[in-house]
């Protein structure tokens, strides 16, 4: 009785308005809590419907971490960090994630070809480490308790645990150092790194493929994916409203972008550039047209040719010459975008181009820039060949430099979820334009879009 008296004081404790604990407390609205001595510690599962059913082990908890020993306000410290721990694995919806198949970018783990991982036997284990490694280095709890010791997931992979009475959690990954790449990976690089290391010392083979081009993957539950959308969506309304109480508040959500590996699930096709039927006129859409359709007007050069000339006036006739503007399109691909809006995007910007004459060096990007595609006739065939998380910082960099600083307009379409790339934007003389989903978008980097360009939205 005890123990439930005590989980339910926890969740009370969690507060809509105070503390970062207002982004826990909106995600619970879709969470059922229970005391169930079948889980080891807690657990998380999808029961349909919208609704998540959460599993903890009160007497487990309470002899693993000596409830005997602490003080009340300790051992709502310690749930408060389990019942947390629960609520980013439905954050990043990792329980969705089993044989999903995600593809890894060479560079960011420091091997000679992409990889595609698929989540299922070994595999599955070692992203649970992963995932568990990135969420406990992040929770302020662990960092502050004597009782727990965190563990790197090498550490546990070797054997070469640590001797002591404290409770071992899986901690900060050290393999940046080993294989030097960077600190910073997402759950899915950190699985594929660990892979790499230790894949002589598992048990068994996992499913781990090169991708040689031949790999279609199966792509993901729409309605899953939409669930996410929408808990994404009330955490980031949750964020909006907290700014608009504190001014002064500081928030840094790039911890789900690391973790939400149901965006970086790779689902290649291709898009072809084909006339929009919609009669419905898009604010966007017009906006892009009127001023491209500007600019080709200023920038209407007038010469004089001196070897002919009029023999009705006796003057040199003169030749108009229309100079079209230099336009790069960057389109966010990430696996947030869905694939019809994606193809509703590029139809009506091959429209925009068929009006106005113009062609489109034109990018896809989610984690890196895509190939270089140039849009200058009728029904090309553009290849997105990357569904993963949203890095738009790294694609710039990657772009070359005459297609971001010898141009005339940068057209931007992303969500927004992922750090908005102020240093590279503030170096760039071209006039930017940001695109959003109408539905689903970030607040944050919607406003910072708009002091350096013009934000708009498509239905």
């Amino acid at each position: 009785m005890v123990g439930k008296q005590l989980l339910a004081k926890t969740l009370l404790s969690f507060d809509y308005v105070k503390g970062e604990d207002f982004i826990y407390a909106s995600v619970l609205d879709f969470v059922d809590v229970r005391e169930s001595e079948e889980v080891e510690i807690a657990s998380v599962q999808y029961m349909g419907n919208d609704r998540f059913v959460m599993n903890i082990n009160m007497k487990k908890i309470e002899n693993d971490f000596s409830f005997d020993k602490l003080e009340e306000k300790e051992r709502i410290k310690i749930l408060k960090g389990i019942i947390k721990h629960e609520l980013w694995h439905i954050i990043a919806g990792h329980m969705f994630m089993a044989n999903k198949p995600i593809r890894v970018n060479k560079h960011r783990i420091n091997q000679s070809e992409d990889v595609f991982l698929k989540l299922n036997s070994t595999m599955w284990f070692l992203y649970n480490l992963a995932t568990d490694s990135i969420i406990n280095s992040n929770l302020s709890e662990w960092q502050e308790m004597d009782a727990v010791i965190l563990v790197p997931p090498e550490d546990i992979l070797e054997g070469n645990l640590p001797e002591t009475e404290k409770l071992m959690l899986v901690g900060r990954s050290q393999i940046s150092k080993k294989l030097g790449i960077s600190n910073q990976l997402t759950a899915e690089e950190l699985t594929a790194a660990l892979y790499v290391m230790y894949k002589d010392k598992l048990p068994f083979q996992p499913v781990f493929y090169y991708l040689y081009g031949d790999v279609v993957p199966i792509p993901e539950s729409t309605r899953e994916r939409h669930l996410l959308d929408r808990i994404t969506q009330q955490i980031q309304e949750s964020i909006q409203r907290r700014y608009e109480l504190d001014e002064t508040f500081r928030y840094n959500d790039g911890l789900i972008s690391r973790l939400r590996g149901f965006e970086k699930v790779t689902s290649l096709f291709q898009i072809k550039a084909e006339n929009s039927n919609d009669e419905d006129s898009i604010d966007w859409k017009n906006y892009i047209s009127d001023e491209l359709s500007k600019a080709s007007d200023l920038s209407e050069g007038v010469k004089t040719n001196k070897h002919r000339l009029s023999k009705r006036y006796g003057m040199a006739p003169k030749l108009s010459r229309r100079i079209a503007p230099k336009v790069t399109v960057l389109i966010d691909t990430s696996g947030s975008i869905s694939d019809g809006l994606l193809q509703r995007f590029v139809n009506e910007m091959e429209g925009i181009l068929r009006k106005c004459n113009i062609p489109l060096v034109l990018y896809f990007f989610s984690a890196e820039a895509q190939e270089r595609q140039k849009v200058d006739k009728r029904g090309k065939v553009l290849d997105v060949k990357d569904r993963g998380g949203t890095n738009i910082s790294a694609a710039l960099k990657q772009m070359p430099r005459e297609d971001l600083e010898q141009i005339d307009y940068l057209i931007i379409f992303t969500d927004g979820f992922d750090s908005f790339p102020e240093a590279a934007i503030k170096q760039l003389d071209a006039k930017k334009i940001f695109i959003f989903p109408k539905n689903y978008y970030n607040h944050n980097y919607y406003k910072k879009a708009n002091e350096y360009g013009k934000a708009l939205f498509i239905d």
